[in-house]
């Protein structure tokens, strides 16, 4: 499966599954950025602005909701993953109230995560493409159509 590629920001501390996860991520051709900790993912969030996040929810420093939260402030729009094996029905309406885009548990199917992703990515770029659209329109009502037609010559 060959992906259009994009970075994607891991929030892991085990580090088997995250070198599992990455290592499948980067055969789909995404290009990876770990942290380990709420504030690992914090200085990556400064230093560059992935396609996607995928944090664990319980991380040995805090809360993957902080990751969240974060990215909220920082980067809106990027789509979030939150993973976890102590996941409860509460804690995910907690996350996609906050603006988590998906909330899984673990045991983790590859697949599911990877479609999951691919998925999201594809939303993320038709979101970015309108917005430019809508931005190239300078308040233009004509959507840039033009024609012959009288009321289409405006």
């Amino acid at each position: 499966m060959t992906s259009s590629g994009g970075t994607i920001l891991l929030v892991e501390d085990d580090q088997s599954l995250g070198q599992l996860l990455s290592e499948e991520l980067e055969m789909d051709g995404y290009s990876m950025m770990r942290a380990g900790t709420v504030d690992e993912a914090r200085q990556q969030l400064q230093d560059q602005r992935p396609a996607l996040i995928v944090s664990d929810l319980r991380l040995p420093d805090g809360h993957g909701m902080q990751v969240l939260a974060f990215q909220q402030a920082e980067h809106p729009g990027i789509p979030f993953i939150v993973i976890t094996a102590f996941g409860t029905v509460d804690q995910a309406v907690e996350a996609l109230k906050a603006g988590a885009d998906d909330f899984l548990t673990k045991p983790l199917s590859t697949d599911h995560l990877r479609l999951k992703i691919k998925r999201l990515l594809a939303q993320a770029d038709i979101n970015r493409q309108l917005a430019e659209i809508q931005a190239n329109q300078n308040g233009s009502d004509n959507l840039g159509l033009v024609g012959a037609v009288p009321p289409w010559r405006d």
